[in-house]
C-alpha cells in the first residue's frame, strides 16, 4: 500500500467504476490505469462462472495500488447476482419470517459467498421497510416513520416491517 499519494491519485480514490462485460477490454485498463480508482463495483453482466468472476476480482485487486473495494449488490431474493453460481437464498424478508437463526443463516450464506468469489463490499440494505405506501418520498423525521402502518409501533413482530 502506498504511504504517499499526488493530487491525481486521491482524486482518483473516490471514484468507484463498473464496466461491461467479463473481462477488461484495453480501454477499460487503460482507464483503471489512468484513474486509479477507490473500488469497483460488479453486476450480473460480469458474472459468467465461479472461475471467472474469482479471477476477474483477483485481477482487479492486483491493479489497484491500495486495497480498493470490490463490491456488489446481492442480498437474495430478486437481487441474487450471485444465483448461476450458488443455490438461490430467499430475500431477507423471507428469512426473517421464518426467524432470527434462518436470518443469520442466510446472512453468513451471503457472506461466504462474497468471501469466495473475491467481494469485500456488499451494497445490500442494512433495513428495509416494508408498507404500503404508494408515494416515492419518505419523510427523514423518525416521528413520521414510526407513524406509519407497518412500523414496528404498530406491529406486534417487526419482522414483518423491517428485514435486517
Amino acid at each position: 500500500m502506498k504511504d504517499h499519494f499526488t493530487l491525481e491519485q486521491k482524486v482518483g480514490q473516490l471514484f468507484v467504476l463498473g464496466f461491461q462485460g467479463y473481462e477488461l477490454d484495453r480501454e477499460t485498463r487503460i482507464l483503471i490505469e489512468t484513474i486509479q480508482p477507490g473500488g469497483f463495483l460488479l453486476f450480473q453482466r460480469n458474472i459468467e462462472n465461479f472461475d471467472q468472476i474469482y479471477n476477474l476480482t483477483s485481477r482487479l485487486r492486483d491493479m489497484t495500488g491500495t486495497p480498493g473495494l470490490l463490491a456488489i449488490d446481492h442480498e437474495g431474493g430478486r437481487v441474487d447476482r450471485l444465483k448461476q453460481l450458488f443455490a438461490p437464498i430467499p430475500s431477507m424478508a423471507e428469512l426473517a419470517e421464518a426467524g432470527m437463526a434462518s436470518l443469520r443463516l442466510g446472512a453468513r450464506i451471503i457472506a461466504a459467498e462474497l468471501e469466495a468469489t473475491g467481494f469485500n463490499v456488499d451494497f445490500a440494505p442494512v433495513v428495509d421497510i416494508r408498507s404500503r405506501i404508494r408515494s416515492s418520498r419518505i419523510d427523514a423525521s423518525p416521528a413520521v416513520l414510526w407513524s406509519l402502518p407497518g412500523s414496528p409501533r404498530h406491529s406486534s413482530k417487526s419482522s414483518q416491517s423491517a428485514a435486517l
